[in-house]
């Protein structure tokens, strides 16, 4: 897909922005399924101490509220710099947010007990 959009569609000098929007989509609609899934389970299971929750929390938060960003980056060439300066920071914000999630699914992961 994204060879046929930077082919065809948005050339090799710009963001691709299709190609990231549907890929934020994709990873979002995934991650509503894995927590639909969770709803579903019989039994109740401790989110707290499932990597997997932290893990699909950070991406589905950061992709959300960045698809609108990163979808209209073409864009920005024309906004103030303050804004593009605020969108920035914005964007720093949220990848310390996914981030800080991801760490927190890796002490999930060490302190969890495996059984085969």
């Amino acid at each position: 897909f994204a060879t046929l959009n930077i082919e065809f569609f948005q050339g090799e000098d710009t963001f691709h922005t299709i190609s990231f929007s549907v890929g934020c989509l994709l990873i979002a609609f995934f991650s509503i399924l894995y927590f639909l899934d969770l709803l579903r389970l019989p039994q109740s299971e401790d989110l707290i101490t499932n990597p997997f929750f932290w893990i699909l929390s950070g991406l589905l938060f950061f992709y959300i509220c960045g698809f609108p960003l990163y979808g209209l980056v073409n864009l920005w060439a024309n906004i103030a710099p303050i804004l593009i300066k605020n969108l920035d920071r914005f964007i720093n914000i949220l990848n310390i947010f996914l981030y800080s999630l991801f760490t927190i699914s890796f002490i999930c992961i060490r302190t969890r007990k495996y059984t085969l």
